[in-house]
C-alpha cells in the first residue's frame, strides 16, 4: 500500500510539473494579451428597459353559456342524423390505376362513343390516357363516374365529414381546352 501511495504522488507531481510547462508558452501569452485588449475595449453598457402600462382584469362572465369550443347544439343533432347514413366508402373493391392520383391531376381530355354509350378519356398525371365509363372509380376519395357529358364528368366522392361518418360529394372534371398542352 506503501508504494501505491507514492506511486500517486509521482504522478500527480509530474502531472503538475507538465501544467506548468505550458503555463509560460507563447500561444499562452498571446491569448492573455488579446483578452486583455478585449477586456479593456467593452464597455458593458445595457439600455434601460422601457416600462410597459398593465391591462386592466378582464373578467369572463359567460361561464354560464355554450363554450366557443363546442359545436351548437342543432349542429350536433344534425350530424348525429348523418352518421346514421348508409354512405361508406367501397370496402371489398379492387383499386384501379386512376384511384392512385388525387383527383385534381386527372385531365379529360376528350370523349369516345361506344357501344355502352359515351366514355371519357382521362389522362393520368404521367401521361397515359384511358377510357372511362360510368361506374368506374377515379382520385384517391372513392369518386364514382356517374354520367359522363361531351364537356365533362360528373363524379361522387365519398369523403370523411369529420364526425366519423362519410358523406357523398359531387365533383366535376371538365374537358380540357386544346390551347392549354
Amino acid at each position: 500500500m506503501n508504494t501505491f501511495v507514492k506511486c500517486l504522488a509521482a504522478l500527480g507531481a509530474a502531472g503538475l510539473l507538465s501544467l506548468t510547462g505550458c503555463a509560460d508558452s507563447k500561444e499562452v501569452r498571446e491569448l492573455r494579451a488579446e483578452l486583455d485588449e478585449i477586456k479593456s475595449t467593452s464597455q458593458g453598457y445595457a439600455p434601460e428597459l422601457p416600462s410597459f402600462e398593465l391591462d386592466a382584469p378582464f373578467m369572463y362572465s359567460s361561464s354560464s353559456t355554450r363554450s366557443p369550443f363546442s359545436q351548437p347544439e342543432s349542429i350536433v343533432i344534425e350530424q348525429d342524423a348523418k352518421s346514421r347514413s348508409n354512405v361508406r366508402p367501397p370496402s371489398n373493391k379492387n383499386k384501379s390505376h386512376l384511384e392512385q392520383f388525387p383527383i385534381e391531376s386527372l385531365v379529360m381530355v376528350g370523349t369516345i362513343q361506344a357501344r355502352g354509350g359515351l366514355e371519357a378519356l382521362v389522362k393520368d398525371p404521367e401521361g397515359i390516357v384511358y377510357r372511362v365509363r360510368p361506374g368506374m372509380y377515379l382520385g384517391e376519395n372513392f369518386g364514382e363516374v356517374q354520367q359522363i357529358l361531351p364537356d365533362g364528368i360528373i363524379i361522387y366522392e365519398v369523403i370523411p365529414d369529420g364526425a366519423s361518418s362519410w358523406v357523398k360529394s359531387p365533383r366535376t372534371i371538365t374537358m380540357k381546352d386544346n390551347s392549354e398542352n
